[in-house]
C-alpha cells in the first residue's frame, strides 16, 4: 500500500466506525458494548473494510429459527446487561439455556419494539452516498500532485 493513503483510509475507516456507534448508541441497541468495540478497521492496497462481531447481521437484520446460539455467550450477555430482573439472574445457565431454545425456535424478529432494524445498512448506505465522494475526492487530489511530481521529472533535464 502507499504509505500516504493509509492515513486516508484510517480517517474514513474511523469515520464510518464512529457513525455506526452514534447510530448504535442513538437507538439504545447496546446490551453489553461489545458490539461497538468489535468494530475494527482493515486496510488494505485498494481501500478499508470494517471487521465486525458476527452478531452485527442478527442486530441489523435479526436472525432465522434454527440452530441454538450458544450458552456461554448468552450467559456473558446476562452478565452485562443493565436492567434486568433478579429472576432473569439467579440461575443463569438455567435463563441463558431457556433463551437459547426460544431462539432456536422462534429466531430474533427484527424490526422490533427495541430495534428498528437496517440501522448498520442504512449508515452504511449514507456513508456510501455522502462520504465517498469526499474520499473520491481526496484521492483524485493525491493522484494529480502524484503525477504532476512524475511529469516535472520525466521532463526536467
Amino acid at each position: 500500500m502507499d504509505s500516504n493513503l493509509q492515513p486516508l483510509f484510517t480517517k474514513y475507516a474511523e469515520r464510518l466506525i464512529a457513525y455506526i456507534k452514534e447510530v448504535y448508541v442513538a437507538n439504545n441497541i447496546i446490551a453489553t458494548g461489545d458490539y461497538g468495540n468489535s468494530l475494527v478497521p482493515e486496510l488494505s492496497e485498494t481501500g478499508f473494510m470494517i471487521k465486525q462481531a458476527i452478531y452485527g447481521k442478527v442486530i441489523d437484520g435479526g436472525r432465522s429459527a434454527g440452530k441454538r446460539p450458544s450458552i456461554p455467550s448468552i450467559m456473558r450477555w446476562l452478565e452485562n446487561k443493565k436492567g434486568l430482573p433478579p429472576s432473569m439472574l439467579r440461575d443463569k445457565r438455567r435463563t441463558a439455556f431457556a433463551i437459547a431454545n426460544k431462539i432456536a425456535k422462534e429466531g430474533i424478529k427484527v424490526p422490533n419494539q427495541y430495534n428498528p432494524g437496517n440501522l448498520i445498512t442504512n449508515v452504511v448506505n449514507n456513508f456510501l452516498a455522502k462520504d465517498m465522494y469526499d474520499l473520491i475526492g481526496e484521492l483524485e487530489s493525491y493522484y494529480k500532485g502524484k503525477m504532476k511530481s512524475r511529469m516535472k521529472r520525466a521532463i526536467a533535464p
